[in-house]
């Protein structure tokens, strides 16, 4: 019994809120299709008001425990009953779900490893940036004092032209 509460409790972990009403981002043909059905239909689960499984959105703790509440008291209540065909579907869907579970994992790692990288790039990047910035700062500096210089000189060469237009 443990066994069968726990599948069902895998089950509806990963497969977010469903409803009874067309499921409109599941196929027919997926394997997990009338395992989703069958928990929306009794009660378990139910889609979001675009009738959409949104089978990649995290389930919330309190999604949870609300779903673990309804199953647990089904099974005090001794109004969960499971045949073989249903046990077999939850088994397949279990298996489903496995797969993207590890997928996900794998794609999280991936994703983890990729943004530590850009985080190490981007302090580089920033780093270099600061060092341009200061770097172009001091090359103003020193052509505005060229500048500054240039008309100075160019000042005292007009001057001195003027003074030795006067004595020639």
């Amino acid at each position: 019994m443990k066994k069968t509460v726990f599948t069902i409790m895998m089950t509806i972990i990963f497969a977010s809120t469903l409803s009874a009403q067309k499921i409109k981002d599941v196929s027919k043909r997926d394997p997990s299709y009338s395992s989703v059905k069958k928990v929306v239909r009794e009660g378990y689960l139910s889609l979001f008001s675009d009738n959409k499984f949104q089978a990649q959105r995290n389930v919330s703790r309190k999604e949870l425990a609300i779903v673990i509440d309804r199953i647990l008291k089904n099974v005090e209540n001794k109004r969960l009953k499971l045949d073989k065909t249903e046990i077999r579907e939850l088994v397949n869907l279990s298996r489903v779900f496995k797969k993207y579970l590890v997928d996900f994992e794998t794609n999280k790692a991936q994703v983890d490893n990729k943004v530590t990288l850009i985080e190490a790039e981007q302090k580089v990047i920033n780093h270099d940036l600061s060092r341009i910035n200061y770097e172009l700062k001091q090359e103003i500096e020193e052509l505005k004092k060229e500048n500054d210089n240039q008309h100075l000189f160019m000042w005292v060469g007009i001057g001195l032209s003027a003074i030795l237009g006067l004595v020639i």
